[in-house]
């Protein structure tokens, strides 16, 4: 069985538990969430799932500190509209952070 590591930008859960399903306990999956107080409600109701504490313009830095050379899957419910060209270049890895 090919193993995947699925990461995703986490919020309230919504995703998080949809992904969950879809995973089935298969693969990694990880969740980044600025927001402490939304983390730690994260796993609580989600204990399988690895939750992090950090921005998603962070997201390699989260990775490699857990020995993960980078997400084969990403899945993100961030605003995108909401945010400037800067940022959006930042939450894709082309400019600075």
């Amino acid at each position: 069985m090919n193993r995947r590591n699925d990461f995703a930008d986490a919020g309230t859960g919504a995703f998080t538990a949809a992904i969950r399903h879809r995973l089935a306990g298969r693969g990694r999956h990880l969740a980044v969430e600025i927001n402490p107080r939304f983390a730690g409600l994260l796993a609580e109701r989600h204990p399988g799932v690895d939750v992090a504490v950090a921005d998603a313009r962070d997201l390699g830095d989260v990775l490699a500190a857990r020995g993960h050379p980078r997400a084969d899957v990403i899945v993100s419910g961030l605003p995108w509209a909401a945010f400037g060209g800067d940022r959006q270049d930042a939450l894709l890895g082309r400019g600075p952070h």
